[in-house]
Formats: structure tokens, sequence, C-alpha cells
């Protein structure tokens, strides 16, 4: 991790924002969708990408979660 952490280029992200203020009106997630639906809308809000192998991520929940999200093929 510290690695990874003093690698050229590496930014930490804070955490702060809050679902209710990213999330589309009347989306409803499930208790698996939330971490992932957060972490999509932080990467938006820090204009990054969000890599997964996970295809199930709710991309459409969040405004501009489709371009900030990269789906890595299994």
């Amino acid at each position: 991790m510290r690695r990874f952490c003093g690698a050229a280029g590496h930014l930490f992200w804070t955490d702060d924002i809050s679902l209710r203020d990213v999330l589309l009106p009347d989306i409803v997630l499930t208790h698996g969708q939330i971490t992932d639906a957060y972490l999509l809308a932080l990467a938006v809000q820090k204009g990054g990408k969000l890599a997964s192998l996970d295809q199930r991520i709710p991309a459409a929940a969040v405004p501009g979660g489709a371009d900030a999200l990269e789906l890595i093929a299994p």
C-alpha cells in the first residue's frame, strides 16, 4: 500500500460527499450497491474513474456515473 501511495501521480481522495446529495432522485439501491455507488460518486466528483471487475455497479444511479466507471473484463 505504501508503494502504491508513494507512486508518482497518486492522489488521496477524501470521502467528503453524501449519497443524499449525489444520487439521482427515486433511486433504490440494495445494501450490496451502496458502497459501489458511493465510490462511483466520489470518482465523478473528483474527476476520476472507478475501475472495477464488478459488472453490476449501478452507474445510472449517479449523474455522470457511466463516464466515470471503467469496467475491467474478467
